[in-house]
């Protein structure tokens, strides 16, 4: 049984097509230093020139995130944390791919990063306890999900990442009392089922090695 990962927002496409390859060589081959004389006369026009470039960087990054090539779109989104103006969304971005490759111990460095810089985030606070499930600190994860469940409680994920982690340590009667609440506030959740067939399941095996001793 798998916990449901979250993230805050979607890699965005990029506005036209074409080889993602041959475009990144372009752009690299332009480089930060390619402003003219004239552009160092006119105030602000090198600053533009290097913000339209990492802009380029972060299309190309996008492009590669969709295509699965994380290490590809690291090296891009990296790039882009040299970007005051695009910084937090490349590292957002780069905690995603940190994720998506099991870096657990990168991806919680960056999670707590950034809630420190948006410490009432939900959606942050929920990434970085799927992180601590993951690596195996089930107890930081079930804090952070009793917390977003007490003071919001707006979605069905909180309760079934938790419920999860509940049956692994085998807490039957934990685990009973967040599905009751998964079934009251979300009872079109389609996991509903799957969560009382394996709490079932637990209790009968319980049950029977009780019998046993």
């Amino acid at each position: 049984m798998k916990l449901k990962k979250s993230f805050l927002a979607k890699i965005r496409k990029p506005l036209f097509i074409l080889t993602v390859s041959l475009f990144a060589a372009l752009v690299f081959t332009i480089g930060l230093s390619s402003c003219n004389s004239t552009s160092r006369l006119i105030p602000g026009m090198e600053e533009q020139k290097n913000l339209d470039l990492y802009n380029q960087y972060m299309i190309i990054a996008d492009e590669y995130f969709s295509q699965k090539k994380y290490d590809k779109a690291k090296t891009y989104y990296t790039e882009c944390l040299n970007c005051e103006d695009l910084y937090w969304d490349a590292y957002y971005k780069l905690a995603k791919i940190s994720v998506l490759q099991s870096d657990w111990n990168g991806a919680e460095e960056k999670f707590k990063t950034l809630l420190k810089r948006d410490p009432e985030n939900s959606t942050l606070k929920e990434n970085l306890a799927y992180v601590y499930a993951q690596k195996g600190n089930k107890d930081e994860a079930v804090k952070i999900y009793l917390e977003l469940i007490e003071t919001s409680g707006a979605k069905s994920s909180f309760y079934e990442n938790l419920i999860t982690i509940y049956i692994s340590q085998k807490k039957v009667s934990d685990a009973e009392k967040y599905l009751a609440l998964l079934k009251e506030k979300f009872p079109d959740t389609q996991s509903i089922q799957k969560f009382q067939s394996a709490i079932d399941a637990l209790k009968e095996s319980m049950e029977n090695k009780e019998n046993k001793n």
